[in-house]
């Protein structure tokens, strides 16, 4: 490895490094917590003299005393990384500069010190020797441990990238928004090919999936890490699994007929299941077939095209079922921060670190009000040539500058936030709604497959639709009127589904963000009224903390209040302890009184400050016959259950006549289940097992009418076990 320092620059850091030695104090007296013989201890601080501030570019001194040298080593490196093992600093210092007490080395990094967890790698003369470990807190002091690694193949990794430095695919990896996400299995994937490799063994054939939001995000990365899979490989080649253009054909023959020791990264995937893609599917198959060929195949593509290729071809599913995923994921603040740095620098001469400071806490501020996750590079750009650098070249022309001193970016120049009150994302705005509106079609998809409930599917679209608005107009700067409360009345029979259907706006609110938790506390009269003067206020008040940012579900609340004139009933407590509660403007809790239509519509009169706190109102209507016959059979599917066609009419015929003799209390849905569970199947059960017949598939699955008919015995209602036969002519 070749030597840059000038002779200039050794005396500068010579003296540098005095100075520090000199005016920085020891900080000795922990030295017997390190028990590293050859790394006594370590310690670090930002910068020389607190110059250097958190969230900005500058110097880490990292102090360390070394008592004992591997024997000839002539030159110390040091490598620092973040958590992400993006290269933060590098540094080698000459062994004649080196000794046994205790040295203060600056690493400088034009990248940001972030708040969080860094790793300081050391070499001796290009071997691993030991690693310092440093956390960053918000406050800006640091934490310090250091270690000598008996095994870490991170480190090896590390020392391999410092070797062969431009060939390394990390920095590459690094410089792309979104990559973070995925470090760790890059990282992994990458320990197992040197392990292979130092053992002087073949890497077995593999396939892996590079997912991006489109597919050139994903063909871009898989570019990136190309030097990764080439490790144990003869060559490296993009793959078009559509193109016929004459500059792919010889990677397309490598594909198909040479693959043996290669690897390949197919793109347009979306062509593999048509019939011009036939030969890269199966080349893809034949490769998976044979690992002895030590191919690599790397996927690249979106999740949905991915996903499509998986779900019709099930053997390509089975075979890569071990197989790594790297997902790209939406850029980190820090990401896009840094981005933003560079771009800055390539029109001033950089930035203050006030400045840097500024702009990373402005992107966090900014973050979700605005969809910073979908900033494009264009937009990025815009935002700096539009705003900053004219913000930049106007205080340069109010105030000057010296003579022979850099052009910074300051921190006055800097105004993000009202840039996009004025400039909304395009992007963020377009695309953002529709992933929320797919995302929020899919968290509603279980209450979308319970029968029945129009108005109240109905109702809680439009909520959302709501939420939606208003969280566009607030990225687009608009001012937003305060939501409001979505407390709610269930009114219905038992069995209707008012308790599931509680459980499952708990999701739902915590998904549009109008509840913090989403789970769902149960509770009723005997729960919360107490005995005594002061037990209730005492229940309430654990219930209330309990339903914090979620559904606090009362059954059968009806019963709080018995008499209007009756204020000796401590149910009244209750209601007082709700009101509070329900009068506040965004509570994080969403409150659901159930009961009986009529009862509950007595409780509201009694109490019309109550009756005005709960403007949604929604009435669970017995189920009718066709429907309960489509929940028992939605029972039957999930466990993979058949009727036949006389049990099917059998049971239609049970389930009409049960409806035509139900009474109020009739159990609805819950009846139903009950008849499946507790009567039909285990009558199936007995009348198989004591058939004796050979196990069968048919045997096994099939739901006969007897079956039908031993449940009827029992769980029809009590006014119909009056009749002697339930409708059935054996």
């Amino acid at each position: 490895m070749t030597n840059n320092y000038t002779e200039s620059n050794k005396d500068f850091e010579r003296l540098l490094d005095d100075f520090i030695q000199e005016n920085l104090p020891e900080n000795e007296e922990q030295e017997e917590s390190w028990t590293n013989p050859a790394l006594m201890w370590a310690r670090a601080s930002l910068g020389e003299k607190r110059t250097t501030f958190l969230n900005a570019s500058g110097w880490i001194t990292l102090r360390v005393r070394i008592t004992s040298w591997p024997e000839g080593v002539e030159q110390l490196s040091l490598l620092c990384y973040d958590e992400n093992y993006v290269l933060m600093s590098r540094k080698r210092c000459r062994f004649n500069r080196l000794g046994s007490g205790v040295r203060s080395i600056r690493l400088r990094s034009e990248r940001i010190w972030f708040p969080g967890r860094y790793q300081v790698f050391l070499f001796c003369d290009e071997q691993p020797f030991g690693k310092v470990n440093l956390e960053l807190m918000t406050s800006g002091k640091i934490r310090c441990e250091s270690s000598v690694p008996a095994d870490d193949e991170n480190l090896t990794i590390i020392a391999t990238a410092m070797v062969d430095d431009e060939t390394c695919c990390w920095s590459r990896v690094c410089g792309l928004n979104g990559s973070a996400s995925f470090v760790d299995a890059l990282m992994a994937s990458f320990q197992c090919r040197l392990r292979d490799k130092k053992k002087k063994e073949g890497l077995q054939g593999e396939s892996l999936f590079i997912c991006g939001d489109s597919a050139f995000h994903s063909e871009r990365m898989a570019v990136a890490t190309r030097d990764l899979f080439l490790l144990g490989r003869r060559s490296f080649d993009m793959v078009d699994c559509e193109s016929d253009e004459p500059e792919w054909r010889e990677r397309q023959r490598l594909f198909l007929e040479d693959r043996k020791g290669r690897a390949f990264a197919l793109r347009h995937i979306h062509n593999l299941l048509s019939p011009s893609g036939r030969p890269y599917l199966e080349a893809w198959l034949e490769a998976l077939r044979h690992p002895e060929e030590q191919s690599t195949v790397i996927v690249c593509g979106t999740h949905e095209v991915i996903d499509t290729i998986l779900r019709f071809q099930p053997e390509i599913r089975r075979l890569t079922a071990g197989a790594r995923w790297l997902v790209l994921s939406d850029p980190t603040p820090e990401e896009n921060t840094c981005l933003l740095i560079r771009m800055i620098r390539e029109l001033a001469d950089g930035l203050t670190a006030e400045a840097e400071d500024k702009l990373y806490r402005s992107v966090l501020a900014c973050w979700d009000a605005y969809g910073l996750s979908r900033w494009t590079g264009q937009e990025m750009d815009d935002w700096v040539s539009s705003s900053v650098i004219p913000a930049f070249i106007a205080r340069l022309d109010r105030y000057g500058v010296e003579k022979g001193k850099p052009f910074y970016v300051d921190q006055e120049d800097i105004d993000l936030a009202g840039y996009l009150a004025n400039h909304p994302l395009k992007e963020a705005v377009g695309v953002d709604l529709v992933r929320e509106k797919a995302a929020f079609d899919e968290a509603n998809q279980e209450l979308g497959e319970l029968v029945g409930l129009r108005s109240l599917k109905a109702s809680l679209s439009r909520t959302f639709m709501q939420v939606l608005f208003n969280r566009q107009r607030k990225r687009l700067g608009l001012p937003v009127d305060l939501e409001a409360p979505h407390h709610m009345i269930f009114t219905g029979n038992p069995g209707t589904g008012k308790t599931t259907v509680a459980k499952l706006m708990g999701k739902l609110y915590k998904f549009m963000g109008l509840l913090s938790d989403g789970g769902v506390v149960v509770t009723e009269r005997t729960q919360l009224v107490g005995t005594y003067i002061g037990q209730t206020e005492e229940r309430m008040r654990a219930v209330l903390d309990e339903a914090k940012g979620k559904v606090l579900f009362i059954d059968e609340a009806y019963t709080l209040l018995t008499d209007e004139e009756d204020r000796r009933d401590f149910g009244n407590h209750v209601i007082d302890s709700l009101l509070t509660v329900l009068s506040e403007p965004r509570p994080d809790m969403l409150i659901i009184l159930a009961g009986y239509e009529e009862e509950m519509e007595r409780l509201l009169r009694k109490n019309p400050g109550l009756k005005s706190r709960f403007v949604h109102k929604y009435h669970f209507e017995d189920y009718t016959a066709d429907e309960l016959f489509q929940i028992a059979h939605n029972e039957f599917d999930r466990y993979k259950y058949l009727l036949s066609p006389e049990a099917e009419t059998a049971l239609r015929e049970l389930i009409r006549r049960v409806v035509g003799w139900k009474q109020k209390d009739f159990g609805n849905a819950r009846w139903v289940k009950q008849l499946v569970g507790n009567g039909i199947l285990p009558a199936m059960a007995e009348r198989v097992i004591l058939s004796s017949k050979p196990c069968a598939f048919e045997l096994y699955t099939t739901i006969e009418r007897e079956d039908v008919e031993r449940a009827a015995e029992v769980h029809a209602v009590p006014e119909m076990r009056k009749v002697k036969k339930v409708g059935f002519v054996r």
